[in-house]
């Protein structure tokens, strides 16, 4: 080891054993700050879109198609009680203030719709574009023939053909058609749509309607992403302002869709990544007090791969400002990966203090001898990581940063905060 370097790190394991618990202060302030950062703008990104490769054709041209018609991704609002009336009113309120932040934030909501209604009145203006050719050549003969009728130029032997009544007359005369002989056709064809109208009350209702639901469509391009998360916070927060509850105590809200399901899927993978990393500190923690058979050990051990965790994680949200799916579980990985080495310097420690040497000496001597092979070691291991950078897959590139950053770390940190805490022991 060059001398220099090697009187370097004697001075930090000689200062850390002099001020052991001013060391331990500044990594718990360290620890502390990265965890509060990593905590509070913790953000998953579960968007299938990030763990493709970016250099992909197919993905590109998926891609420009999303910025030209957007996801389509859906977020459904579902109102439930026994009164029709009340569900109706809950979504009229809430449609007039969607509508209102649709306006706002068109970037956060492409269109709302809250029933059928526009659907029908589209289809009632047009009703007869979308008539049979047979009906249209029958209704237009028989229009020609009742103007022909009423107007006098020729002669019906039909009495609900025949002309106007004269005023103050009696009879069956009196009574005619005055709808020019299309109310058939109208009603046949309101008849054979109705076939295919499921919501003819002009609400997403179920028939009795006790259920009803409004659909919004979001203006963003992601599905697992920032934007859903907060067009779902938006809504839920809309909700509270309608109050569900002051039309009707018995009224239940609740939320579907894509969004909806990928906010529920990203907590539970968020649930998954933290009890893994859980479960893997409390299988390392049992395992180092029965080798060390100390119940200080693995707090000597935890602190180094703590601070290298927080800080791969902290360095990953501020560069990319969210954690994908590959790179939640890292956590986990690390801290098994990353405390090996402040195990071999404990395991050093312990060696050189059965010989006889003095705390101090042994502190010492166990970092000295310990230094070049867990160097290489954590070198070894970040490079692996961080060699992910080099490929086209967004996912992997993360995944390689957040490793290098974090196995690099435990074994920076673990060279002052291993002897504070040995002397502590």
């Amino acid at each position: 080891m060059n001398r220099h370097l090697r009187a370097a790190v004697v001075r930090v394991v000689d200062g850390s054993g002099r001020r052991p618990l001013a060391v331990l202060l500044g990594a718990l302030i360290v620890l502390a700050g990265l965890w509060s950062y990593a905590y509070t703008h913790f953000q998953l990104n579960a968007d299938l879109l990030e763990l493709l490769p970016r250099d992909s054709p197919g993905v590109k041209a998926f891609e420009h198609q999303l910025g030209r018609v957007g996801g389509g991704f859906s977020l459904v609002v579902v109102v439930e009680s026994p009164d029709r009336a009340k569900n109706e009113r809950f979504i009229d309120a809430l449609d007039a203030r969607v509508e209102k932040l649709a306006k706002a934030r068109p970037d956060l909501i492409s269109y709302v719709e809250a029933g059928t209604k526009d659907v029908h009145a589209f289809f009632e203006a047009r009703k007869w574009l979308y008539a049979d050719l047979p009906d249209l050549e029958k209704a237009d003969a028989r229009l020609d023939h009742e103007v022909a009728v009423r107007t006098g130029l020729v002669e019906s032997f039909d009495e609900d053909d025949a002309p106007p009544a004269v005023q103050g007359s009696a009879g069956p005369k009196a009574t005619k058609n005055k709808d020019l002989g299309l109310d058939e056709y109208e009603q046949r064809w309101k008849a054979n749509t109705s076939k295919f109208d499921d919501f003819p009350s002009g609400y997403f209702a179920t028939p009795d309607g006790t259920m009803m639901a409004l659909r919004i469509v979001a203006g963003s391009h992601g599905l697992g992403d920032a934007a859903g998360d907060s067009l779902l916070a938006r809504v839920r927060g809309i909700v509270d302002e309608v109050d569900p509850k002051a039309i009707d105590s018995r009224m239940q809200v609740g939320y579907a869709g894509d969004i909806a399901n990928a906010v529920e899927e990203k907590d539970s993978l968020v649930s998954d990544a933290a009890w893994a990393t859980g479960g893997a500190f409390l299988l390392i923690f049992l395992g180092i007090v029965v080798f060390f058979r100390s119940p200080w050990a693995p707090l000597v051990l935890a602190l180094p791969a703590a601070i290298g965790v927080g800080a791969a994680y902290t360095f990953a949200l501020a560069r990319y400002g969210y954690v994908n799916t590959t790179g939640a579980f890292l956590g986990a990985i690390i801290l098994g990966n990353g405390i090996n080495y402040p195990i071999v310097l404990l395991h050093r420690y312990r060696e050189f203090r059965a010989r006889g040497m003095e705390p101090e000496v042994a502190r010492r001597e166990a970092v000295l001898n310990a230094f070049r092979a867990e160097l290489v070691g954590a070198s070894v291991a970040a490079i692996a990581y961080g060699s992910l950078v080099v490929t086209s897959f967004r996912g992997f590139i993360q995944f390689g940063v957040i490793g290098f950053v974090g196995m690099l770390l435990v074994w920076v940190s673990m060279i002052p905060c291993v002897p504070a805490l040995l002397v502590i022991d």
